[in-house]
C-alpha cells in the first residue's frame, strides 16, 4: 500500500515537473518567435485617464495623443509616450529607461500592452513624482452618492461624489467618481486620495453594515445612520417596518435583504471607559467590541466617538447584544455642573493609592454594590484593597449634607491636610486605589483659583482666572482626558492644580462674580491656557504641534505690553531675539517680574544630555529626530551621542520661542521639536537659575521656558552651556502675572480675557 502510493506521488511530481518545463518553452519561444503575450490588454482611453491624472492634462495634449479610445495600446505607442514623459521630467530619466529596458526582450513595437505591466510601472511613477496624491490599487465597497447620502451638516453628496468604504467596511471616505451610479458594488480601481481615477472590476456586493440606526422608515426607501452619513437605501420590496432601532443591514448582490435588530437597551451613569470595557453605574462593567457604533440623535448631526461619551452623566442609552455593549446612542447633552477630579497621592507623585484614610464632618453613608454603612460625623474610616467596605470594584462616600467636607488624611497638601467639597468614590484596580471627588464645577473652581494664583492679585485678574480656570475644565468636561479613570481632569498640574492652598475670600468672590462665564470661539467653548510668567512676548499653539486649526485662532503670539514697535513675527529672527531677550521692553506688562529674565549655566555631561534625549524620545518619538547618512531626519531610537560639537538654534516659533534645537555629536546629531522637549533636554536637576531679582530657584526637570538663548563654551567639544532666558511656563495663553499687572493698570477681566485670547467673547453655561 505505500510503495502504491509512493508511485502516485513520484508520478505527480513527474507530470508537474513536464508543465512547467512546457510552459517554460512556450514563454521562450514566444519570445524568440515574437508572438504576443497573453493576457488583459490596457485601453488607450484608460491609459490617458492615468497620465492625465499623474502628469497633467497639458503634457498629455501637447506630446502623445492616443487616438482610438476602446482600442489596446501597443508597446511602440507606449515607448514614444514614456520617452516624450522623460524628457518633459527628468525625475523620469532613470526609472524610465530601466523599464523600457526590461521590457525590451518581451515586447515588439507592434504588441499590444499588458495592463499590469503598464500599472506596475505607474505606481512606480506616481511615488516619484506625487506621493503625496497616493495613487494606488486597492478593493473598494461603494456604498452611495448624490441625493441618497447626507453628510455631517445634512447636505446631499456633491455631484460626482461617491461614499467608499474599506472592504471590511472600517473606513469611510469620499471620492469623485464622475461615472457613480449608485449601486452597493464591490470594486478594484486606481484611486487617489480623494478621486476614484479608475475602475478595473466591478460587481454587486454582499455586505452587511453592522449597528447601523434606523433613523426612518418609509413604504419605499428606509434611512439609516453610518459612519457619521445618513444613507438612503430602496426597499425594492423588502418588508420591514420598525424604526429608531439599532439593526445590522444586510445586502446580497447589491439589493437590501435583511435587517437584524438589536432591541435590548440600558441608561445609566456612564462612571469609567477602560480599554474594551465600560463602566455603567447599576450594570457594572461591560465589554464593547472595536466595531462599536456611537450615534447623537439630537440637534446637528455630528460624527461622535466613544471619546465624545460624557462621564459621570447618564446622557447615553446603550444597546446591548447579550452582555456586550453594540452602540451608545446619545440622546441628550444638557450643561453639566458636576465635574469629577482624580485625587493624585501627596506631592502629585500618582494617581493610585495604598490606602485612604478619610472622615467627614457630617454623618454620611459608604454604599457599594448592595451594601451600605452608616458613620457618624468626623469618624475615621481607613481603605484598603482588602477592605470589606468593598462588595465590588467600587465604594461611594455620600456626606448627609449638601456643604460636607471630607477631610483626606492620607495624602498632603500645600495647605497641610486637604478637606473636599461633594462626594467621594474609590475604585479598587490592579494597580491600586482610585480616589475621584465629584462635586459643583463652581465649588471645584474655589479651590482651583487659589490654587493657581495668588489671592493677594487684583481683583480683576482673579476673575479671568476664573473665567479660564472655568473654560478649561468645562472643555475637559466635554471630552474627557480621563476616560479610564473615570474623571475629568486630576489635580496637578497636569490640568489645573485642585485645592493645593485652602479657599480664600478673593476667589470665592472672584468665581461667585463669573459665575457660569466661560470663554467662547465659534459658537464652542475655548482651549483656555495660561502659564506664569511672560517674556514680554508670547507665542501659539504651534509651539505645541505642527499645525493650527480654526479652533485654536485666538490663541496668537503677541508682545504682552504695551507700545511695542517689533512684532511676534520679528522674534523668530535669531538676531532679533538675542537683542530682545538681553535687553528690557520699556513697555512690557511684567518687567518688573523675577522670572521675567533669568540665566542658566551648567558643565556639559554628555550621557546626561544623552539620557535626556532618550527620554523625550520614548516620551515623543516624533519630535526627537536623529540626522541621517543622506542628510535627512527620521524618528528611531537614540542610542549614542559621543562628545557634543555644538548647540544651536534651528527655528523659532512666533514670539521666540525655541521650535526646533540641533544637538551635534561625534557619535550623532538630533533634532529636538517643541518648546516642552527642548526645555527637557537642557535641563540638569540640581543646577540653579538665577533670577532677574537676584534669588536663585532650583531646576526641576525642565528649565523655566524656551523663550532662551544658548551660549556654548569649548574648544573641540561643548565643555559648559549657558541659557539666557525669560518667562516661566509654555508661553501660550494667558500670561497669569501679565493679568497681575493688567489689573493692576486698571483693565477689566473681560478685556484682560479678550487680550489674552483674541477674537473670543464671553457667554454663560447656566
Amino acid at each position: 500500500m505505500n510503495q502504491k502510493k509512493k508511485l502516485i506521488w513520484q508520478l505527480v511530481g513527474f507530470l508537474f515537473l513536464i508543465g512547467a518545463i512546457i510552459v517554460g518553452m512556450v514563454t521562450i519561444l514566444n519570445r524568440i518567435s515574437g508572438r504576443q503575450m497573453e493576457g488583459t490588454y490596457i485601453k488607450k482611453g484608460d491609459a490617458a485617464v492615468l497620465i492625465k491624472e499623474l502628469a497633467g492634462s497639458s503634457f498629455y495634449e501637447s506630446t502623445v495623443k492616443l487616438e482610438g479610445e476602446e482600442e489596446s495600446l501597443t508597446y511602440g505607442e507606449y515607448e514614444k509616450l514614456i520617452d516624450a514623459w522623460m524628457k518633459e521630467d527628468g525625475r523620469m530619466d532613470t526609472i524610465g529607461r530601466e523599464w523600457l529596458s526590461s521590457l525590451s526582450s518581451r515586447y515588439k513595437k507592434r504588441h499590444y500592452l499588458l495592463r499590469e505591466d503598464f500599472l506596475e510601472f505607474y505606481f512606480l511613477a506616481a511615488d516619484q513624482l506625487a506621493p503625496e496624491l497616493e495613487i494606488k490599487q486597492e478593493e473598494l465597497i461603494l456604498l452611495s452618492g448624490g441625493q441618497k447620502v447626507l453628510d455631517l451638516e445634512k447636505n446631499p453628496l456633491k455631484p460626482g461624489q461617491v461614499l467608499a468604504a474599506s472592504t471590511d467596511l472600517s473606513r469611510v471616505r469620499l471620492l469623485h467618481y464622475e461615472k457613480g451610479d449608485g449601486e452597493i458594488t464591490r470594486v478594484t480601481a486606481i484611486t487617489t486620495k480623494e478621486k476614484l481615477v479608475m475602475l478595473l472590476e466591478k460587481k454587486p456586493a454582499s455586505i452587511t453594515l453592522k449597528k447601523a440606526w434606523i433613523s426612518s422608515n418609509l413604504p419605499e426607501a428606509i434611512s439609516i445612520l453610518w459612519k457619521g452619513y445618513e444613507i438612503t437605501l430602496e426597499k425594492e420590496g423588502f418588508a420591514y417596518e420598525e424604526r429608531q432601532v439599532i439593526g445590522d443591514i444586510a445586502f446580497v448582490e447589491g439589493k437590501l435583504s435583511g435587517i437584524t435588530p438589536y432591541n435590548e437597551k440600558i441608561n445609566g451613569k456612564l462612571l469609567s471607559v477602560k480599554e474594551n470595557q465600560m463602566e455603567i453605574e447599576g450594570y457594572g462593567k461591560l465589554f464593547f467590541g472595536e466595531d462599536i457604533q456611537v450615534y447623537k440623535l439630537y440637534g446637528e448631526n455630528e460624527d461622535y466617538q466613544i471619546s465624545d461619551l460624557k462621564i459621570g452623566y447618564d446622557f447615553t442609552d446603550f444597546v446591548l447584544d447579550g452582555k456586550e455593549i453594540v452602540a451608545a446612542l446619545v440622546t441628550r447633552e444638557e450643561n453639566m455642573e458636576n465635574i469629577r477630579v482624580v485625587i493624585k497621592t501627596t506631592g502629585f507623585s500618582g494617581a493610585y493609592h495604598e490606602e485612604i484614610a478619610f472622615s467627614v464632618d457630617t454623618a454620611f453613608t459608604v454604599k457599594g454594590e448592595g451594601y451600605e454603612k452608616r458613620f457618624e460625623p468626623g469618624e475615621r474610616v481607613t481603605v484598603s484593597k482588602d477592605s470589606e467596605l468593598f462588595t465590588s470594584n467600587r465604594i461611594s462616600i455620600l456626606p448627609d449634607a449638601l456643604t460636607s467636607r471630607t477631610t483626606v488624611y492620607s495624602i498632603e497638601r500645600g495647605q497641610g491636610i486637604p478637606a473636599y467639597r461633594g462626594t467621594m468614590e474609590i475604585e479598587k484596580t490592579d494597580q491600586g486605589l482610585l480616589l475621584i471627588n465629584e462635586l459643583l464645577l463652581e465649588e471645584y473652581l474655589y479651590s482651583v483659583v487659589p490654587s493657581e494664583m495668588p489671592s493677594s492679585y487684583p481683583k480683576e485678574a482673579l476673575k479671568a482666572q476664573a473665567v479660564s480656570a472655568r473654560s478649561y475644565a468645562y472643555k475637559h468636561m466635554l471630552r474627557s482626558g480621563l476616560q479610564s479613570y473615570g474623571a475629568h481632569v486630576d489635580d496637578s498640574a497636569a490640568y489645573q492644580v485642585y485645592n493645593n492652598i485652602a479657599e480664600s475670600e478673593a476667589a470665592l468672590s472672584a468665581v461667585r462674580e463669573t459665575k457660569g462665564q466661560v470663554v467662547v470661539l465659534n459658537g464652542q467653548v475655548a482651549d483656555t491656557y495660561f502659564y506664569s510668567t511672560s517674556c514680554g512676548y508670547g507665542t501659539d499653539i504651534l509651539a505645541w504641534k505642527n499645525s493650527a486649526g480654526k479652533e485654536e485662532a485666538h490663541l496668537t503670539a503677541k508682545n504682552i505690553g504695551a507700545d511695542c514697535i517689533e512684532t511676534a513675527e520679528d522674534m523668530k529672527q535669531e538676531e532679533a531675539f538675542q537683542t530682545f531677550i538681553q535687553s528690557v521692553g520699556e513697555g512690557d506688562f511684567e518687567k518688573e517680574e523675577g522670572w521675567y529674565r533669568w540665566s542658566y549655566c551648567s558643565r556639559l555631561d554628555p550621557d546626561i544630555l544623552l539620557k535626556q534625549l532618550q527620554a523625550r524620545y520614548k516620551a515623543k518619538p516624533e519630535q526627537v529626530l536623529t540626522k541621517c547618512g543622506d542628510g535627512s531626519f527620521a524618528s528611531k531610537e537614540i542610542s549614542k551621542l559621543g562628545e557634543v560639537k555644538s548647540i544651536s538654534v534651528l527655528e523659532r516659533s512666533s514670539g521666540g520661542a525655541i521650535h526646533e534645537l540641533l544637538i551635534e555629536g561625534t557619535q550623532g546629531t538630533y533634532k529636538v521639536i517643541s518648546e516642552h522637549n527642548v526645555r527637557y533636554v537642557l535641563a540638569n536637576e540640581g543646577t540653579e537659575v538665577l533670577r532677574k531679582t537676584g534669588d536663585k530657584s532650583k531646576v526641576s526637570g525642565m528649565l523655566p521656558s524656551a523663550f532662551a538663548i544658548v551660549l556654548t563654551e569649548g574648544d573641540e567639544k561643548v565643555e559648559s552651556y549657558v541659557v539666557i532666558g525669560g518667562g516661566f511656563g509654555h508661553g501660550i495663553g494667558m500670561s497669569q502675572n501679565g493679568a497681575r499687572a493688567m489689573g493692576n493698570l486698571g483693565y477689566t477681566y473681560e478685556e484682560i480675557l479678550q487680550f489674552f485670547y483674541e477674537g473670543i467673547t464671553l457667554s454663560k453655561l447656566w
